[in-house]
């Protein structure tokens, strides 16, 4: 029978079979409407058998005939045939005429205040949801300067913790033509990894983040180790990704953004809280992000980290809701900004007004990673204050430290063996020219980039280059030592590890670059791991961090001269 849910049209079937209302997840999807998470998933069962998880629910108008039921609480659940399932519950309170011969129903009358609070109770008897607070628990305020207080709210982790509504950010997953959906294996897991696996599932299914899927598609799941012996969960969605058309956004010039801050006086800095997870994924789209687990096959409803074109996405989010200020008193790299202002009272002025963005598009701060009304802040890297811009002294790092020769054999690693007074002086020179202009070159989004990389048995190193008149020059270099655990790698992972630290040291200049950028390694086995069908719990991890970029990994020629060599095996670099 026709009849409106929020003043849409739907089609409804009135089922005494049923335990309470339904609404379609077709029709939620295909309005946009609001959902919330349920507190305790519930297992419902249709005619047929098919048994499916309730995990959200959705408050709207319906309006049968001439009969307004006001505003009521439908699950939403995977409907066949009807947009709209009345259950008993709704029918023993509206009491409708039945007409058997025509097998219609007659709706006189609408519900009082009484029947719809005994409707909402009825109606929620198989799954109770999350009680939404009349007043969110504002968060702990101390660390808010008390001219932003009144913005607690940008800050609370509970707000940041509901389902985001579709609008026109929600990210869709563009796939390349006649590309098969990937088919991940299921990783065996031990007792404490399926542990935390239900809780994450059980915590994701709560949030309303996740829901279970009959996708065509399945990413593979495994945990890997934290610093602080928990477990994080790694989608693994190199399959994906592969076949994902992908997005060539650009990630803001870090020189740019820098240069506006010469002449300010006073900053803030901002920090979102899990803010892929503030973005939809696109209605229709997310069967694509499926992810096959041992209690069964789910798909995320919010951006999940790890997909190939979400940091281009959040870059062009936050660019349409700030595009009017940014580069006048704010600037904005992915999920850090940075106010700028000339005195505290602008600048009270200018955060306020970036709250309220915040506030109004539901995108909210870590309060724990903000400053507030500084005069010298971190930014990507950068120290920056009144007078002038710190770099980090880790970017040349690896060629300052570079120790005197007090040996032949540092002394071959580095060129022919002599060693009086003046060669002491041109060593030193040496090492100032390579961190120093003119060799080391400014970077350009628009040149041709690569990045070599090399490990040895201590440490790992990269050099950040680009292609300038047919030569490739050095940008910057990168090294460091390897941990007690890093040093009992085998080779492939050595080897892996330095792409991966090398990549994400250089992540504001290689994520988001126009075109693909090659990875340079004396390592053959590298070139295969994006097609790898088996990887460890590590290498997950690092497929994680490598999703946000598009490169192809060649191996050097025999032969060829590797500059990078050099700081992968320095003489700080090895056990003495």
């Amino acid at each position: 029978m026709p009849a409106t849910v929020g003043g849409r049209d739907a089609r409804l079937l009135a089922d005494t079979g049923a335990a309470a209302t339904f609404v379609s997840r077709a029709f939620v999807d295909r309005h946009g409407l609001v959902e919330e998470p349920l507190g305790k998933p519930t297992s419902v069962e249709d005619v047929h058998g098919n048994k499916s998880l309730v995990t959200t629910m959705t408050t709207q108008t319906l309006r049968i005939g001439e009969a307004r039921l006001g505003s009521l609480p439908l699950l939403v659940a995977d409907i066949a045939g009807f947009d709209v399932v009345l259950g008993f519950p709704m029918l023993q309170s509206l009491s409708p005429r039945v007409d058997w011969r025509q097998g219609t129903l007659e709706f006189t009358k609408g519900l009082s205040r009484g029947e719809r609070r005994r409707a909402k109770h009825n109606g929620r008897e198989r799954a109770t949801p999350r009680k939404r607070e009349e007043e969110p628990e504002p968060p702990d305020i101390a660390g808010i300067p008390a001219e932003y207080r009144d913005f607690a709210d940008v800050f609370s982790e509970k707000e940041a913790d509901r389902l985001p509504p579709h609008g026109e950010r929600d990210l869709k997953i563009e796939l390349e033509e006649g590309a098969k959906p990937p088919q991940g294996p299921l990783y065996p897991k031990g007792p404490r990894e399926l542990q935390e696996l239900r809780r994450y599932l059980d915590e994701m299914l709560g949030k309303g983040f996740i829901r279970p899927s009959r996708s065509p598609a399945r990413s593979p799941v495994l945990y890997v180790p934290k610093k602080d012996g928990s477990l994080c969960l790694c989608v693994d969605y190199r399959g994906l990704n592969k076949i994902t058309v992908k997005n060539r956004t650009p990630l803001p010039l870090i020189d740019k953004m820098l240069g506006l801050l010469r002449r300010a006086k006073v900053y803030t800095k901002l920090d979102l809280r899990a803010a892929y997870n503030l973005i939809r994924i696109a209605a229709g789209d997310e069967w694509k992000t499926a992810f096959g687990t041992d209690f069964g096959l789910f798909e995320y409803l919010v951006m999940p980290f790890g997909l190939a074109n979400a940091p281009g996405h959040f870059q062009t989010v936050v660019n349409t809701i700030f595009r009017d200020i940014l580069g006048v008193y704010v600037v904005i790299y992915l999920d850090d900004f940075f106010i700028f202002s000339d005195n505290p009272a602008d600048h009270t002025k200018h955060v306020r007004e970036v709250l309220r963005r915040l506030r109004e598009h539901r995108l909210f701060c870590k309060l724990s990673k903000c400053q507030f009304n500084t005069t010298e802040a971190d930014f990507l890297g950068y120290i920056v204050t009144p007078t002038g811009l710190s770099m980090e002294a880790e970017k040349t790092k690896a060629i300052a430290e570079w120790p005197e020769p007090r040996s032949i054999h540092d002394i071959q690693r580095f060129r022919k063996f002599e060693l009086p007074e003046a060669a002491k002086t041109a060593f030193a020179n040496l090492k100032k020219a390579f961190s120093s202009a003119p060799i080391l070159r400014h970077f350009d989004y628009d040149l041709p980039t690569r990045v070599e990389t090399d490990a040895s048995d201590n440490a790992i190193a990269g050099i950040l280059k680009q292609e300038h008149d047919g030569l490739w020059h050095p940008v910057a270099f990168y090294s460091r030592k390897m941990t007690s655990a890093e040093a009992n790698y085998e080779i492939h992972d050595k080897e892996l590890l330095a792409v991966v630290a090398s990549l994400r040291h250089w992540y504001q200049f290689l994520a988001g670059l126009p075109s693909r950028f090659g990875v340079l390694t004396d390592h053959d086995a590298l070139k295969y791991f994006a097609t790898q069908r088996w990887i460890s719990r590590r290498q997950a991890r690092w497929a994680l961090h490598l999703a946000d970029f598009d490169f192809e990994i060649h191996k050097t020629r025999q032969g060829a001269r590797q500059p990078r060599r050099c700081p992968s095996t320095g003489e700080p670099f090895h056990a003495r």
